[in-house]
């Protein structure tokens, strides 16, 4: 099932859910690296993939989030990015069997640009041109850029991924700005910045994830579709991030996040899943509200 197939169907599409949420679930312990799992546990990585597509995922993720080379040596691991992202894309693969279109998933470094950080932009997209090349000789249908909040980085990083002649997503993270009704990442990106520039630099999708639920994702998607003809995808947490006892959880049942996702369709999205707290769950019942 081609990702560009789907998109000329001009039907609504579902996403995947959270990948960190259910890798936890299956004992993933704090400061273990997740796409390690691609190596040592593959089968765990293609039941997570399966469990998604079946409760009705058209397009699934790679578990490739964290698989650019300076994530990769928080762990000792930048000698098996290749094996690792190509691995994660032969999972996936292997999972979706043709009933869902596989997208490998790009996050961002975790360093910064010159003069905050110590790398320059065309090391940034040598990173990533690594990384999008690894995913894409294995197979991918398509890239996703995700939760970045440096407008630099994420134009890198889709230069990098439109290199590979594959379709390309570009997301970035907001938040609501305190005592306004606007939106920036951490960074100070505001939309319109990150819709202009994604589209300079190729961008297919114009995509928001991560960072907050549906109601506020909500407003960004309808700010985002009033900048751009390209289509839209979002990807909400379950509700906004709570916190006990040190550990991050999220509140929102299947049936509150699927209902409110479901605006987000209405809004003229093309394409909705779940970021982090989600579960094939909340897939399930926003797949149930979309096809009734």
């Amino acid at each position: 099932m081609k990702f560009d197939k789907l998109l000329k169907s001009g039907k609504k599409l579902i996403c995947d859910g959270a990948m960190g949420t259910q890798l936890i679930e299956r004992g993933l312990g704090a400061g273990e690296c997740p796409e390690l799992w691609n190596i040592e546990k593959p089968e765990m990585i293609k039941a997570i993939h399966s469990a998604y597509i079946e409760a009705g995922a058209q397009m699934i993720i790679t578990n490739t989030f964290g698989g650019n080379l300076p994530k990769l040596k928080n762990y000792n691991l930048q000698d098996k990015a290749d094996v690792i992202n190509r691995k994660a894309v032969e999972i996936a693969l292997a999972a979706s069997s043709g009933r869902a279109a596989v997208l490998g998933g790009i996050g961002p470094t975790g360093q910064f640009l010159e003069p905050l950080g110590t790398y320059s932009k065309e090391e940034f997209r040598e990173i990533f041109h690594r990384q999008s090349k690894s995913l894409a000789d294995a197979g991918a249908e398509a890239i996703i850029i995700e939760t970045m909040t440096d407008v630099n980085e994420l134009a890198a990083a889709v230069e990098a991924a439109v290199s590979t002649k594959l379709p390309v997503a570009a997301s970035m993270s907001f938040a609501k700005d305190i005592n306004r009704d606007d939106y920036h990442t951490i960074m100070g990106v505001d939309v319109k910045t990150f819709v202009n520039r994604a589209e300079e630099c190729g961008a297919g999708i114009i995509c928001v994830n991560c960072g907050t639920g549906p109601q506020d994702i909500l407003k960004i998607v309808e700010r985002i579709i009033a900048l751009t003809s390209l289509p839209v995808m979002a990807e909400p947490n379950a509700g906004l991030p709570q916190y006990k006892n040190g550990q991050t959880f999220y509140r929102q049942s299947p049936e509150e996040f699927a209902s409110e996702a479901a605006l987000i369709f209405k809004a003229g999205a093309l394409i909705v899943g779940g970021c982090c707290g989600t579960t094939p769950e909340h897939i399930r019942k926003l797949s149930v509200l979309l096809n009734k």
